[in-house]
């Protein structure tokens, strides 16, 4: 009986392994599919992109028109734009607008011209003049604005937005909404020309902002003029080999995103390096000098220096200079003592020269040659003498 116990125990513990298994795979193939259909509803990525679900995109505003009986039909691509049917009942909306280049520009004139009516999303100028739409961006704008512009379309309206404003050529017809002041002269958010619209502020489009006051009302009488949208949101996907984009004179599209944020992080690595190797703990320590010159070297290489340089006034002025601060102090005179002070008692003593002979020995008696200078010297030698009875021009005994 134990041992039918023990195979019956043995033989079930593979089937309940193979269960932990089959829920195991069970649940890792459902998170799959889970991530996969959100990448699905997700749709894009881009900014203002009709399928975009996070804060910069536009599937909100796209959803709301379509719960309005506005059919939205999105077109990704150049080639898919220039098969789709467009006409007086059709509004073309036009996002990515910087990423327009010289290989599709013809494909949006063209449904420009097919279309009733065109919205374009922050158009750049570059794209404007390709386009022919008399049209001129402005410095950035916003806050809270008022439509104030003679268009039926925005009556009333209030916008809570920033973005560039566009300035319109000021025919029959053309308005410019949203601006900071009175003159009708002035830029707008919202600009029309003809049967083109320009909208400057994407706040008013984006998933974010939209429930801003009147915001999404600009949003849906703008683009739901007609009972059809043609959404194209262009991307650098469509521009051939060479071309070069709406917006490429902006200094931000030509740089990477990361440049801003990495010069930052440079700058505070730099700054914390400075107040590293800049710290300084406690107060200054005072080293002697590692080498001590003793004075006659420094005297020996003085007079090479001024042999070499044949400076003989120098030379003459150290050997007189020695020897009045000898003299000085064998006589206890003071080391401010002047040198006529020097003369005076040296000329008291017996056997010295005369007093004109050692004001001219001590002071300035001229030194024209080397031989001169070595006559200096050498009564300077016989001067400073201990032994009495010798002087300059004396022979020792």
């Amino acid at each position: 009986m134990t041992g039918t116990l023990t195979a019956g125990a043995g033989t079930s513990r593979p089937g309940g392994a193979r269960g932990w298994v089959g829920l195991a795979l069970l649940l890792l193939v459902g998170a799959v599919l889970l991530t996969v259909a959100d990448l699905g509803r997700a749709g894009s990525t881009e900014p203002l992109h009709p399928q975009n679900p996070t804060e910069d995109g536009a599937r909100a505003v796209a959803r709301v028109l379509a719960d309005h009986g506005v059919d939205v039909e999105v077109v990704g691509s150049d080639r898919a734009l220039r098969r789709t049917d467009l006409d007086a009942g059709t509004t073309l909306v036009v996002t990515g607008t910087g990423e327009l280049g010289t290989s599709t520009y013809a494909t949006v004139r063209d449904a420009l011209d097919r279309a009733g009516t065109t919205v374009l999303v922050t158009p750049p100028d570059r794209l404007l003049d390709e386009l022919d739409v008399t049209a001129r961006s402005g410095s950035p704008i916003g806050g809270s604005l008022e439509a104030e512009c003679d268009l039926p379309l925005l009556e009333d309206l209030t916008v809570d937005a920033v973005g560039t404003p566009y300035a319109v050529g000021g025919e029959t017809g053309d308005a410019a909404c949203f601006r900071t002041g009175p003159g009708a002269e002035l830029p707008g958010l919202v600009a029309t020309t003809g049967d083109t619209l320009l909208v400057g502020a994407a706040g008013l489009l984006t998933n974010d902002t939209v429930d801003e006051p009147d915001n999404a009302a600009v949003a849906l009488r703008v683009l739901g003029q007609h009972p059809r949208v043609v959404w194209y949101h262009a991307t650098a996907d469509d521009l051939a080999a060479g071309d070069e984009r709406a917006d490429a004179t902006e200094l931000s599209t030509v740089l990477p995103r990361w440049l801003g944020p990495g010069l930052l992080l440079v700058a505070v690595a730099v700054l914390l390096a400075l107040l590293w190797q800049g710290r300084r703990f406690g107060p200054l320590v005072v080293e002697p000098l590692p080498v001590t010159v003793r004075a006659d070297e420094t005297e020996a290489s003085r007079g090479r220096l001024y042999r070499a340089a044949r400076d003989r006034r120098h030379a003459a002025a150290a050997l007189r200079a020695d020897a009045r601060s000898a003299w000085r102090e064998r006589l206890h005179l003071p080391p401010t003592a002047s040198v006529d002070d020097l003369v005076d008692h040296l000329a008291a003593r017996a056997g010295a020269p005369d007093r004109r002979t050692l004001h001219a020995l001590l002071a300035d008696g001229p030194v024209a040659d080397d031989r001169a200078l070595l006559r200096l010297a050498v009564d300077l030698a016989a001067l400073t003498d201990p032994h009495p009875g010798t002087g300059p021009g004396k022979d020792r005994p």
